[in-house]
């Protein structure tokens, strides 16, 4: 299966490793991802990331991409206002499409989204990554078997602490127009997800948005990238989107919950963890002990309550 990926940012190193890893654990796998393409708007990027993660060639127009004859799947890693253009003109060539989350800059856009390539037929996924991970995937086993009874509470957060830094310029995480929103869309919805995933639809929802660092310098003329730089004194801009949210959801099957999202995390790297209530247990996760499952039990003796997998 031939890869073209769009944009040669952090997702791309991110994409680009688990393309090599993929035959190598699940084998005998279905198909070999052979990584033929890496477009960026900045051909001096596209080139740097061919050669750092070993891509067979590269361009700067993401059209080339798409229209290509050689390419079976668009893999789409650029910022959150170009993921519509790119999946809707990749579904109509009837390429396969792997989009980084969120899928578009609003409801709307990615209904919009969802309806072209439920139209077109092509295989598609959102990279919801954390769903798939086995510790999850066993959590997700257990709720469906019953065994915690009925879901009353659930509580998800995920942290980082990357926007503590003062210094991060403005690039297009911290601008609206380009990302939607902050910590909300960036990582929480990756919070959202799990929610979904784990507990089921969400039916209503309360809760507050705080920008932490209101301004940051502006990044150096014609870089956008997440990590680019600015020079020392630099001017400085609005920053447009919220660092920090916290809200309360109900469910469609009466369970309640907390979600949390937070880029000014401080001590946390990237740290994603849930606790899940139920009537005859409760499940504990956190990243950071990735394939551990802390399990309780109500209706069993007292010495077989809890239990980690």
């Amino acid at each position: 299966m031939k890869v073209g990926v769009i944009g040669a940012g952090t997702m791309c190193r991110a994409h680009s490793l688990g393309y090599d890893i993929m035959p190598k654990h699940f084998w005998p796998c279905p198909a070999i991802p052979v990584k033929k393409l890496l477009c960026d708007i900045n051909l001096s990027s596209a080139k740097d990331g061919a050669e750092r993660y070993s891509w067979e060639s590269f361009c700067c127009n993401w059209e080339e991409v798409v229209e290509s004859n050689d390419i079976d799947i668009v893999d789409i890693v650029v910022p959150n206002n170009l993921h519509k253009e790119i999946c809707l003109a990749a579904a109509k060539q009837r390429k396969m499409i792997y989009c980084e989350k969120p899928l578009g800059l609003d409801f709307e856009d990615s209904l919009e989204i969802y309806r072209a390539v439920r139209e077109s037929g092509v295989k598609n996924a959102v990279a919801f990554n954390k769903r798939r991970w086995p510790a999850v995937l066993f959590a997700k086993k257990l709720i469906q078997e019953g065994r915690i009874g009925k879901i009353i509470n659930f509580h998800c957060e995920m942290q980082q602490s990357f926007a503590l830094n003062r210094n991060l310029p403005l690039t297009w995480k911290f601008q609206r127009e380009k990302t939607g929103g902050g910590a909300i869309v960036d990582i929480g919805s990756h919070v959202i997800d799990l929610a979904r995933f784990l507990v089921g639809d969400i039916d209503e929802v309360c809760g507050s948005l705080i920008t932490v660092i209101p301004e940051r310098p502006l990044p150096e003329a014609g870089t956008n990238l997440f990590w680019a730089k600015s020079k020392e004194n630099a001017p400085v801009g609005k920053v447009e989107v919220d660092d920090l949210t916290s809200f309360m959801v109900k469910f469609h099957n009466g369970a309640i919950g907390t979600l949390e999202a937070s880029r000014v995390a401080s001590g946390k790297g990237d740290g994603v963890s849930f606790t899940i209530w139920g009537t005859e247990g409760a499940i504990h996760w956190n990243q950071q002990m990735l394939g551990q499952l802390e399990v309780s039990f109500e209706n069993v003796p007292a010495d077989e309550k809890a239990i980690s997998y």
